[in-house]
């Protein structure tokens, strides 16, 4: 079975990266892309897939294949999820009745019979995420969200989500796949820098590790699972809610930056530090003014010899020279980290056997290295102070490579694939793959349990329908897109200037150029009453009435999917017959799939027409008598 939430840290990557994701099945696609990248001189340890691998298209097994002979990073992407787990649903998320479903059901039914033990075992051992450090910024690699492996983030989904999703991963820069469309989207501060007043040491549960005088707590793993749990909630809501000190610090210790590998906000018994250095046994305490109260610095004192009694030195800063100079107060740690004995490896488990215990009103002496006030001669902005908003450039990416397996809807049979470079710092690109479309819809239609309407879009480039994409990416059908709108650069703003790009760039805060996108288009309404895009979102018709709408859409599948006293063929061609007799635009599009997804061919297709025919002249001509009856009561 396949273990959700697992994550491969792949260290640091150096030199150019090729990511792509959904290759769908698609082999010539991923046969293209391969030649590509080795005509780009890009070996296997820099190229990484999103997921989806197997999908839409005829040859699950040779894409799944050559992806694990390339020797290539990959995730599991919540096709091979489920395909692992032994499902009968691809995980979409699709709704229930919808064009997407009834797809769906045809393409995951084909690849479930059509990969072999081998592809299982090889994608039961995919991880759900990866980590690495690019170009000095921390990447992760991830499907859908941190929260939902099939969760659909679009070019316009918020910002704000976004961000949040970085933090909740610990990422500068968050690559994303499942929604097929490529994009990528500077956001700016990071959600834990970009703070209102930071909260008080109460709302950040904070006074969940302050004891009593005399009292000691176990270290985390000894506690309650209970209680861990209630901990571990504290310290997720922390990091959640960093103060601007301790924003601006992580950002300076993060991804290795001293050398040192340091986590934030861990559970340590009642105890949630700031900042620790397991391998090292240091402990980094950021101190608010409030720190200065009788009862703060007594609690503190307790904590620095529950630490000292697992051989943990606490380390301790204040706010404000944090705030004047993170990168001093890092420089500092730093040094001590250096010079720090390492802890053995692999750790020894930790019980906490306390050796100072202590009674009466006054602790004894607990030695502890309070780092004395840095010599900085920096001060704070005007109107800054702790807790407020920071005002450094460290923006977080958003990237979404795009899909090599299928079009982006965009009227043109290229798929996308993204290189970055770490050459001049960091610098992403968007590349069209060409490749011979032709076949792969080829070979989707020699086996009709294929969607048939999917193979068309291999070489129209438009998508069969849109129920799952929000109205700023459905609009935008049709329109060729341009790499160039969608590429960015990022410098460092501490490097000299960079040469004036030839056309004028959009400065953003961290420092990035990037060209001006072209926006999201609003298309005109039409003046008609029936549009061709209506049948794409019918699934949409259960949004006002979602009881009645999902009660439809059972029904109607029902009646006119499958064999019954009638075959799934004849049923189709009933409905083409029917849907010209009505005149009904959107059934004919629907229908004239769906008979040639059922197996009928051309003539059938026609003949059935013209029996409609038939009947719909027959109708008129019935008729006639009602005529010849008051042609003979006028006359007589």
């Amino acid at each position: 079975m396949h273990v959700p939430s697992t994550t491969q840290d792949l260290g640091t990557l150096t030199g150019p990266l090729l990511i792509f994701g959904g290759a769908y099945s698609n082999f010539q696609a991923l046969v293209a892309l391969k030649a590509e990248a080795d005509r780009l001189g890009i070996p296997p340890q820099n190229i990484i897939c999103t997921g989806d691998t197997p999908g839409y298209c005829a040859d699950p097994e040779a894409t799944l294949d050559l992806v694990e002979a390339w020797g290539i990073h990959a995730i599991a992407g919540n096709v091979e999820t489920n395909l692992v787990n032994g499902t009968d649903d691809c995980g979409c998320g699709f709704g229930d009745g919808s064009r997407c479903d009834m797809f769906a059901k045809l393409w995951y039914t084909y690849a479930a019979k059509n990969v072999s033990p081998r592809n299982i075992q090889y994608m039961a051992a995919l991880p759900d995420f990866l980590r690495f450090t690019y170009a000095g910024k921390q990447v992760v690699v991830l499907h859908g969200s941190p929260r939902n492996q099939s969760e659909f983030v679009w070019a316009s989904t918020d910002a704000e989500l976004k961000r949040q999703f970085c933090a909740d991963v610990d990422a500068e820069v968050l690559v994303g796949g499942h929604c097929g469309l490529p994009f990528l989207e500077e956001l700016g501060l990071p959600a834990s820098i970009a703070l209102s007043p930071g909260p008080s040491p109460g709302e950040r549960g904070e006074t969940s590790s302050v004891v009593e005088i005399g009292q000691r707590t176990d270290v985390y793993w000894e506690l309650p699972k209970d209680q861990a749990r209630t901990v571990l909630g504290y310290a997720k809501e922390m990091r959640k809610n960093s103060t601007k000190a301790e924003a601006l610090l992580w950002n300076e210790l993060r991804a290795k930056k001293t050398g040192h590998k340091i986590v934030r906000q861990k559970p340590m018994g009642g105890a949630i530090p700031d900042f620790v250095c397991l391998q090292k046994r240091v402990i980094i305490e950021v101190d608010g003014g409030y720190h200065q109260e009788p009862e703060v610095i007594w609690s503190d004192e307790v904590r620095t010899g529950k630490f000292a009694d697992v051989g943990y030195e606490v380390l301790r800063f204040a706010n404000e020279e944090i705030i004047r100079s993170p990168a001093l107060v890092a420089k500092t740690i730093k040094g001590i980290l250096d010079e720090a004995t390492p802890r053995p490896y692999p750790f020894p488990s930790e019980n906490y056997r306390p050796t100072n215990q202590f009674t009466g009103s006054s602790p004894p002496p607990l030695p502890s290295r309070i780092i004395p006030p840095l010599d900085v001669t920096s001060s704070l902005s005007p109107g800054e102070g702790p807790g407020e908003r920071a005002t450094q450039q460290n923006s977080l990416i958003y990237l979404n490579p795009g899909v090599i397996g299928m079009p982006a809807n965009d009227a043109t049979p290229r798929t996308w694939y993204t290189l970055l470079d770490d050459k001049n710092n960091l610098k992403i690109t968007f590349h069209p793959l060409t490749y011979d479309h032709r076949a792969a819809k080829a070979r989707m239609l020699d086996d009709r349990r294929l969607p048939v309407s999917y193979a068309a879009t291999l070489t129209t480039g438009i998508w069969d329908n849109t129920e799952i994409m929000p109205a700023a990416e459905a609009n935008r059908e049709g329109i060729p897109i341009v790499a160039s709108d969608l590429n960015l650069t990022v410098t460092d703003s501490q490097s000299p200037a960079n040469p004036a790009p030839a056309t004028a760039p959009t400065t953003v805060n961290n420092g990035a150029t990037k060209k001006q996108q072209t926006p999201m288009k609003e298309l005109k309404e039409t003046n008609k009453y029936t549009d061709p895009k209506d049948l794409k979102s019918f699934g949409k018709i259960v949004e006002w009435q979602e009881d009645m709408g999902n009660k439809f859409f059972d029904w109607y599948s029902g009646v006119t999917e499958g064999d019954t006293a009638l075959t799934e063929r004849e049923k189709a061609l009933i409905a083409l017959a029917v849907s010209h007799a009505i005149q009904c635009s959107y059934c004919i599009d629907a229908y004239t799939t769906n008979s040639l997804q059922a197996g009928a061919d051309e003539e059938q297709m026609m003949e059935a027409v013209h029996v409609a025919a038939a009947v719909k002249a027959g109708t008129t001509l019935i008729y006639a008598r009602q005529m010849q009856r008051q042609v003979e009561k006028v006359l007589m």
